[in-house]
């Protein structure tokens, strides 16, 4: 839902290719929806901005894309890794939060789940580690998540929930 809850993204492949739709709650037409961003590539796990213009989303390659709601123009937020997990935005919408492959070298894919920080204005990117050599359970749904008022972000790890400081 958007921050405003008037508004549903979710992801749909009724034109041939899993896209984001966003969904007027007012209404109980389906058909009107809109496609954010129509792509050739697939497109998942989409995340708003807690302003509502932007949604964050991952494409079939991995990548991290930002999206306008207003006009659909993509740009790209965080290079394709392995599988990340679903963008969070902060609560003052200036960095997201992506649960990814931190590679212990460039040539594999393999290494640990750390939390990928990206700043919306630089595009700078940082990995946090949860705990040292460990991971996030799972990139797909164990977060990170931030707390509403933007201290905190949580996320699971062997299993178990977990909260970290943020600033």
């Amino acid at each position: 839902f958007s921050a405003d809850g008037r508004f549903l993204a979710y992801i749909s492949d009724r034109d041939g290719i899993e896209n984001v739709y966003v969904h007027d709650m007012s209404s109980t037409d389906t058909s009107a929806d809109k496609r954010i961003a129509p792509s050739e590539s697939a497109q998942i796990m989409p995340a708003w901005a807690p302003d509502g213009k932007l949604i964050a989303f991952q494409d079939q390659t991995g990548a991290t894309q930002l999206a306008e709601v207003a006009t659909g123009k993509i740009s790209l937020l965080a290079p394709a890794t392995f599988f990340p997990g679903r963008p969070a935005f902060s609560p003052n919408g200036k960095t997201v939060a992506i649960a990814t492959i931190n590679p212990y070298v460039k040539r594999f894919r393999e290494g640990t789940s750390d939390i990928l920080m990206v700043d919306l204005a630089t595009k700078k990117t940082k990995f946090y580690p949860p705990a040292p050599y460990e991971s996030v359970t799972t990139r797909t749904e164990d977060g990170p998540i931030y707390a509403p008022n933007g201290k905190e972000m949580a996320f699971v790890l062997e299993d178990l929930l977990y909260t970290m400081p943020v600033d």
